[in-house]
């Protein structure tokens, strides 16, 4: 779905004269302390699967639950074909069911603080 020459391309265009260590830049470089919950899914073909890694395990060592999901044989954006790829609608109902269990557990918390 996309090169290495295609990223190296865009990150020249984001960044400009930028620092890529600022983490206004990347995510990966700030503080994430006080996230809600995040789930990431990545495919174990996606040319940025080591970038979800470091930034579940960066999100983790600020506190913040993370569930890192690697879908085999998947690229990158493959939920974007839900409509063809089996594998795209079982991502999909995963981020799906995701949210519905956490807006519940936040609503029912809610309630019980309120």
């Amino acid at each position: 779905m996309i090169s290495e020459k295609a990223v190296r391309m865009w990150i020249d265009m984001y960044l400009g004269d930028a620092d890529p260590l600022d983490p206004l830049a990347s995510p990966s470089y700030a503080n994430l302390e006080g996230l809600p919950p995040l789930y990431i899914q990545t495919g174990s073909c996606e040319l940025l699967l080591d970038d979800a890694r470091h930034m579940a395990e960066v999100a983790r060592g600020c506190g913040v639950p993370v569930e890192l999901e690697v879908f085999d044989g998947m690229f990158h954006v493959w939920q974007l074909f839900f409509y063809m790829l089996p594998e795209g609608r079982d991502a999909v109902n995963k981020l799906g069911n995701f949210c519905r269990k956490k807006i519940v557990s936040s609503d029912t918390t809610k309630e019980q603080v309120g």
